[in-house]
């Protein structure tokens, strides 16, 4: 059962990755003063992640933090790193 369940998984971040790569790809024309002004890690990157990777999200999220950290941790959380990690692949994918 374990195999097929990674494979599950596998393939299920394979999808999720391809549709943020789609929603992050811009061409240097749209980079606009405007767009630079307003752009912010949370609104673009972690968005297009809580969107469209929500597999992947928790499975980033469980890696990162062991269920004893995530019962003692009130102020930290690991979404932020996990929304980062994400960000980066989508240029491995091309």
């Amino acid at each position: 059962m374990r195999p097929h369940a990674v494979e599950a998984t596998c393939a299920i971040v394979d999808r999720e990755m391809e549709l943020v790569k789609k929603r992050l790809s811009m061409h240097m024309d749209e980079v606009k003063p405007q767009f630079i002004d307003t752009w912010s890690l949370e609104s673009t990157t972690g968005q297009a992640a809580k969107d469209l990777a929500p597999v992947l999200l928790r499975v980033l999220d469980h890696a990162a933090e062991s269920g004893r950290a995530q019962a003692r941790n009130k102020k930290k959380n690991p979404e932020q790193v996990c929304g980062q990690y994400i960000t980066i692949q989508p240029s491995r994918l091309q």
